[in-house]
């Protein structure tokens, strides 16, 4: 099997490790490894052969049961535990030996995960390292290490298949991207290559709002408390919590704290910014805390105003991942429902009146291909003559969370000299989601103006991504 490992293969395997259990398309993989397709057609090719991964279709995953797959697993843990800051490396080896000594060697499993696994941690970061036993236990467990930066989860194995279920962020995160340091169930190495991922239930999502309703409460405490310290850590946990909501009422599950702003900006919301700067560590006092308030409150009333609107939100979920006349219908009911002036739908195209009384044509294209120079070109070539706006939405079959919306710049340059506006469908996305959490303070829809502000900035900038927020 040595003429398995090399480079190629190796990405592509650590790529599914840690997509975590579930399948992917060679297109999928090809974006996170920054591989040709080609190329991650070869690798999947010879790792199918030797029984390595399994084919359904067009999507592959990993044969859990195959050894060498464990093996791999292994490695790359002990690759990723090598890769420690010296400290942590030195706290997470000292707690592995508190652990040995206090329980049998089958009694328990251990796992380090959070930014000491991503390569993320600052010196004042702690250690977080999950234990999950077989029943609770009746006192708190002692640490003891030289540098006493570890911060201990303690989980049944029960409790772990719930939290599981409700993709709880310590559950996921600590099997898919951190480190399995003891597994003798094989617990940790089957969640993270065979357990399905649940999809979002409302249990879940009920869960997350009492969970954010607590910290809320807990968060304008520390201001009759005068705790501006303790205040600025739950501003921050209670804005990353709002991250966590909004994209599991979108039906993306949400990946470690420091992942969320991007996988927010992915999906299409605008307060990305709010929640990467809140959940930064920042310096405590009255002022930082009247300033987190005020984000925080934001934040929350976003999230309400916007999934209370829920026929609004199901019709606007269509435009980053629907079917092209389907998306269309049903923007062209959300423009007209938010007070936009709409001539009505042909096929797919809407015809829309700007604030100078003029009529615009809006065109959606789901592709699966993306924007790129050949299909770029083709698209130009059939848009309708009188066409101004086109809503893009490339890598359909990828998660929202991951699509690429880049543009290459000679489909720029061609829609440009036919005075078409190019818009990523997550900024349109992104643009309606604000009116609908918004509308009841008054916002003024100028929605073409918006548009095409959106087209110039990615023109101007040549920055071929998305230019929203």
């Amino acid at each position: 099997m040595s003429e398995l490992i090399n480079n190629q293969n190796t990405k592509v395997l650590k790529a599914l490790l840690e997509l975590g259990p579930g399948k992917a398309t060679a297109e999928y993989l090809a974006l996170v490894c920054v591989m040709g397709v080609a190329s991650v057609y070869r690798s999947l090719e010879e790792l199918i052969e030797r029984n390595i991964l399994h084919k359904t279709g067009t999507t592959y995953s990993l044969n859990s049961t195959n050894p060498f797959v464990q093996k791999f697993s292994e490695l790359l843990d002990a690759e990723k535990m090598m890769n420690l800051d010296p400290r942590a490396y030195q706290e997470v080896v000292e707690v592995a030996n508190e652990m040995r000594n206090h329980f049998r060697e089958n009694d328990y499993s251990l796992a380090v995960f959070g930014s000491s696994t991503r390569g993320t941690a600052t010196m004042d970061s702690d250690v977080d390292l999950l234990l999950v036993v077989e029943r609770e236990l009746g006192e708190a467990f002692p640490i003891e290490s030289t540098h006493m930066l570890s911060q201990l989860t303690v989980m049944t194995r029960a409790q772990f298949a719930d939290a599981w279920k409700k993709s709880n962020e310590v559950a996921r995160s600590s099997v898919s991207w951190g480190i399995l340091l003891h597994d003798p169930w094989r617990m940790f190495y089957d969640y993270r290559t065979t357990m399905p991922k649940t999809p979002v239930t409302t249990e879940a999502l009920m869960s997350a709002r009492k969970d954010i309703e607590r910290m809320l409460e807990r968060f304008r405490e520390c201001r009759e408390l005068k705790n501006w310290e303790l205040g600025q850590s739950l501003g921050a946990r209670t804005a990353t919590a709002i991250g966590r909501a909004l994209l599991m009422e979108t039906s993306v599950t949400p990946r470690t704290g420091p992942e969320i702003p991007r996988q927010l900006q992915r999906t299409g919301y605008s307060i990305w910014q709010d929640v990467q700067r809140l959940a930064s560590p920042r310096n405590a006092g009255k002022k930082a805390y009247d300033e987190t308030s005020d984000s925080v409150e934001r934040l929350y009333a976003y999230l309400w105003n916007l999934t209370s609107e829920r026929t609004l939100f199901s019709d606007l979920l269509s435009i980053i991942w629907g079917q092209q006349n389907e998306a269309m219908n049903n923007l062209c009911a959300i423009f007209k429902e938010l007070g936009a002036k709409c001539s009505g739908c042909q096929g797919a195209d809407c015809r829309l009146v700007n604030k100078n009384g003029k009529e615009v044509t809006l065109e959606y294209k789901s592709t699966s291909k993306g924007i790129d120079g050949r299909v770029g070109n083709y698209l130009m070539k059939r848009l309708r003559q009188d066409a101004k706006i086109l809503i893009y939405n490339p890598y359909r079959e990828y998660p929202p969370d991951i699509r690429s919306y880049k543009i290459h710049p000679a489909v720029i340059e061609a829609a440009k000299s036919r005075g078409i506006s190019l818009v990523p469908s997550r900024d349109l996305f992104g643009l309606i989601a604000d009116w609908i959490a918004e509308r009841k303070s008054g916002v003024e829809l100028e929605l073409v103006e918006k548009l095409e502000e959106i087209a110039d900035r990615i023109t101007e900038s040549k920055q071929f991504d998305s230019a929203y927020g």
